[in-house]
């Protein structure tokens, strides 16, 4: 009898690893459709990233050379030309070298009304170089709570029912069998 509780046991341990894998692996993939830098273009990056709506985040590119300014765009959330420079202000100066790299910086005030999710931001460097980045925003206020986080996947949802009813079965077995040895 043992031996059938501990087949049955590690079969249901088993079952749930094999139901959970895909997706625990599925999660830390990118939303479906998130906008991608376009090839060749240099990098921007964002801090902090994501960012609140109604709030600002920083732009940063080490990708101008020589380069005292760049001015970059985010056309989906209303934001046009914000200048990059040496000291992150509007001026410029010979700050903002790190490890032998000059980096540009500048603020993005991302409006209140903007709409959550991954927004292109692009750019041009004095050089000519192009600057491309993803920034995500996210709902301004409190975490917003209820059933299936901030996501709403059927697939995840079902999986989840699955994953739980199977727990339950599993319990009621094992508790059911551990009554009938008594």
């Amino acid at each position: 009898m043992n031996a059938r509780r501990m087949l049955a046991s590690a079969g249901a341990a088993a079952a749930t690893v094999a139901l959970a894998a895909p997706l625990a692996l599925a999660a830390g993939a990118p939303a479906g459709g998130a906008p991608e830098p376009r090839p060749g273009a240099h990098t921007l990056s964002f801090s902090p990233d994501p960012v609140r709506a109604g709030h600002t985040t920083t732009a940063r590119t080490f990708s101008c050379g020589n380069s005292t300014s760049a001015t970059v765009n985010a056309e989906s959330l209303g934001v046009r030309h914000v200048r990059l420079t040496r000291d992150g202000r509007t001026g410029g100066d010979d700050r903002g070298t790190q490890f032998g790299r000059d980096e540009l910086s500048g603020r993005i005030d991302v409006p209140q009304h903007a709409r959550p999710g991954r927004h292109e931001v692009h750019g041009t460097c004095d050089n000519g170089a192009h600057l491309a980045g993803v920034l995500e925003v996210v709902p301004a206020g409190g975490a917003h709570g209820g059933f299936g986080g901030d996501r709403d996947d059927a697939l995840a949802t079902a999986a989840g029912g699955v994953l739980i009813a199977g727990a339950a079965v599993g319990g009621a077995f094992l508790f059911r069998a551990r009554r009938r040895a008594l």
